[in-house]
Parts: C-alpha cells; sequence; structure tokens
C-alpha cells in the first residue's frame, strides 16, 4: 500500500470544502451535471478505509444541499456516485434546469431500492437514502440520493 503525506491536511482541507461551500439557489444559478471529486490524490484507490471515510464525507456534502436548499423553490437533482473501479472517480452531483441538458434527469438503466453494498456497509444504516446500481463491465456503479432533497431519480 501507498504511504500518502499529509493526510491530516488532506482531511481537514475537504471538512473546509464541504462546509463552506455555498450552494446557489436562485433563478440566475444553474448546474449542469456539476460535480465535485474529493479525492484528486487517489488516496481512495489505496484503500477501504480511506474510500468509507471520503464517502462519509460524500454524504455530509449532501445534508449540505439539503440543508442551504431549504426553504428554496428551485427543483434540482443532488446524488452520489460510487465508481466500481477508482474512488477517485466518486463524486457528488447536483443538476437543475439549464440551457445544456435535460431536466430532471432519468437514470432509466438504473436498478433502484438495491441492498446497501458491502462497501458502503454501516455507513448508510438509514431508510432516508435510495441506492440504484448499474451494471459497468464486471461490477456495478452506484448512485445514491437523499430521500426528501430535490426531485428523485428514478
Amino acid at each position: 500500500m501507498k504511504k500518502f503525506r499529509g493526510l491530516r491536511r488532506h482531511y481537514r482541507k475537504i471538512e473546509k470544502l464541504i462546509f463552506t461551500h455555498q450552494f446557489h439557489f436562485d433563478d440566475e444559478t444553474w448546474y449542469n451535471h456539476w460535480h465535485m471529486h474529493l479525492d484528486w490524490k487517489g488516496i481512495t484507490d489505496e484503500s477501504i478505509r480511506h474510500r468509507r471515510r471520503h464517502f462519509k464525507y460524500y454524504l455530509n456534502m449532501l445534508d449540505q444541499i439539503e440543508e442551504q436548499s431549504d426553504g428554496n423553490e428551485i427543483d434540482f437533482q443532488a446524488w452520489i456516485y460510487i465508481d466500481p473501479e477508482f474512488g477517485s472517480s466518486d463524486a457528488v452531483f447536483m443538476h437543475t434546469k439549464n440551457p445544456y441538458s435535460k431536466f430532471p434527469v432519468q437514470l432509466l438503466e438504473i436498478e433502484w431500492d438495491i441492498e446497501v453494498p458491502e462497501l458502503l456497509k454501516k455507513l448508510i444504516m438509514s431508510n432516508d437514502y435510495v441506492i440504484g446500481r448499474t451494471k459497468h463491465e464486471a461490477s456495478y456503479s452506484y448512485y445514491i440520493y437523499k430521500i426528501g432533497i430535490g426531485i428523485s431519480l428514478k
């Protein structure tokens, strides 16, 4: 396993990013599959422990979206994407009506309401989330959204 220097600094930077990032919910702002990756260094590709820790931050990001969107009437979708091969490709997504793509996104090839995958067990223990998967070569990609935040992906 590769050793990474500055892990504490890396996690502090992620926490600061999550809790200071401001999502805009107004008539002038739109998101076209906007997304944020939290691991540009490949830390999550080296260790399941780091991958799970990053996933907790993605859940925190959904909580931030929920908090910041409270009381706003702008329609949006927000979800987490989990890549089967590379944790560095995991991301949180945000999508609204925009001039470049269809809204709302409907991901028809996804199998919804599946059992929590092994990677995410003990991290998602609530009925607040809906998990879907799609086949990606020999494994599955996962899509997770929180019930009550924006418009459903189903």
